[in-house]
């Protein structure tokens, strides 16, 4: 087994941090080569978020009375993509977030979040809007990773989330080893190499 991929797969090896990388010939195309962010998956479901699938929408242009800001958009995933998420590293809002891991925490108080926001408090690599996110129903996903749809990786989401998104899927597929470093290069419809 290569380290960060699970096969054979065990429902404990998902935990919030966890990343899901779709695996490499996917047709659904809400997930085709995308990575996800888990932030909760338990008896009533599970809920996690894209990671490199950027809009073009600054959170101010979305939310009236944001502070104008330079903070870019993601979709979080086909879930409700009429609400807004967000990830931070923010120390001011740990107490009223879930925490992710150990330095990366699920919404919070959002007037707060405005408040820091508007005094400058708030670098653009501390934060990461959403609209939409990325759901299962109970044990749908567990049947989804045994069908292998889904790879895992437990690479430190913080530092996945520097890659620059169109590269992140390929980079993280290449680093489970054999023999997925070879199909991360694949193309998307294997009939056409």
């Amino acid at each position: 087994m290569e380290q960060g991929n699970q096969f054979p797969f065990h429902p404990s090896a998902i935990q919030p941090g966890t990343l899901l990388l779709s695996e490499p010939f996917m047709k659904d195309i809400n997930f085709m080569r995308k990575v996800v962010l888990m932030v909760r998956h338990d008896e009533e479901g599970s809920i996690g978020f894209m990671l490199n699938q950027l809009t073009d929408w600054l959170v101010n242009e979305l939310v009236e009375g944001f502070p104008v800001s330079s903070y870019p958009v993601y979709v979080g995933g086909p879930v409700s993509q009429n609400t807004l998420h967000y990830m931070h590293q923010i120390s001011a809002l740990k107490d009223s977030s879930m925490p992710i891991t150990q330095d990366l925490y699920w919404g919070g108080d959002f007037d707060h979040l405005k408040d820091l926001v508007e005094a400058g408090e708030v670098a653009q690599s501390q934060i990461r809007f959403f609209i939409g996110y990325s759901g299962w129903t109970e044990r749908q996903l567990d049947e989804e990773i045994k069908e292998q749809s889904w790879l895992i990786s437990n690479r430190n989401p913080v530092n996945v989330m520097r890659y620059e998104e169109h590269l992140m899927w390929k980079a993280l597929v290449t680093e489970l080893g054999s023999p997925f470093k070879f199909l991360a290069s694949a193309p998307i419809d294997p009939a056409l190499n």
